[in-house]
């Protein structure tokens, strides 16, 4: 004879699925959270950045965009990476020089006059603020930072490159300040074969 048993918890399956539903806030409630606590985190970081370097010109990511799509060379302007070898590995902004050490970003300006434009950056701008306090000190009249750096740059989903090739991934530095970088950016090896291609415009 076929068996008609139910298990008794069966008609109160509909109950507890409504009542999980209006205890957990909609998906878009929480994205309308989140992005207001990484607005908070970016805010509190980059007024921190500014207390601690008063005399560096933060620049914008719009600004540099402008410059790099209006100048006719990329000799015009010098663009250097504060970051460990490691972070430049996995992608850096088009056209940037690896500077990990003021003996580094030295070398690299070697010849370059004191009145050429030049835009450091690091993940958040801490370490890109303090180099570009370095290069003023020594004559360097033109020395911006990227006020937000490469984390704030691929956030806005401006491009990144790994050599010549456009990617979509970037060294979030570690736990603490990788918060501030989109996780789908997120990638700590350049060899990952997860991270996302960009094809060049």
């Amino acid at each position: 004879m076929a068996s008609h048993y139910r298990p008794s918890f069966m008609p109160l399956l509909p109950l507890f699925i409504i009542a999980g539903i209006l205890a957990c806030p909609p998906a878009s409630s929480i994205a309308q959270e989140q992005a207001k606590d990484s607005a908070k985190a970016w805010s509190s970081t980059l007024r921190m950045i500014r207390g601690k370097f008063p005399d560096v010109a933060q620049l914008s990511a719009d600004t540099l965009q402008a410059w790099l799509n209006r100048l006719p060379k990329q000799e015009d302007l010098v663009l250097l990476d504060v970051r460990e070898s490691e972070e430049y590995a996995v992608s850096h902004l088009c056209g940037a020089r690896p500077s990990p050490s003021k003996a580094e970003a030295l070398r690299v300006l070697r010849g370059v006059p004191a009145n050429r434009r030049i835009v450091v950056y690091c993940s958040v701008g801490y370490r890109s603020s303090e180099l570009a306090g370095f290069l003023m000190e020594k004559g360097y009249r033109k020395v911006y930072n990227l006020e937000g750096s490469i984390f704030r740059w691929a956030n806005e989903g401006r491009p990144v490159c790994r050599g010549e090739e456009r990617v979509r991934a970037v060294h979030p530095y570690d736990s603490y300040w990788g918060r501030l970088l989109k996780k789908s950016l997120h990638q700590m090896d350049p060899a990952d074969s997860r991270a996302s291609k960009a094809p060049l415009q």
